[in-house]
């Protein structure tokens, strides 16, 4: 298997700070995704049988929302 390497032989410096930047706005913008989502799941938890129905779920798709790990969409 190979390996993909990036250094400054084969990018040069404006290309590995772009890439470097990129690669950090694309994890910042994961983990925003992964706070958002845990924080619409808890909010989800606290409703109560009135405020799902009035939203159209039910308390197994709550459950089932909710079960899932922040990383899954």
């Amino acid at each position: 298997m190979t390996s993909l390497s990036i250094t400054s032989e084969t990018m040069p410096a404006d290309g590995l700070r772009a890439a470097a930047a990129a690669m950090m706005a694309t994890m910042l913008a994961a983990v925003a995704a992964w706070r958002a989502r845990a924080a619409q799941r808890h909010a989800l938890a606290e409703l109560d049988a009135r405020m799902l129905r009035d939203i159209g779920l039910g308390p197994a798709e709550r459950r089932s929302e909710i079960a899932k790990p922040f990383w899954r969409g």
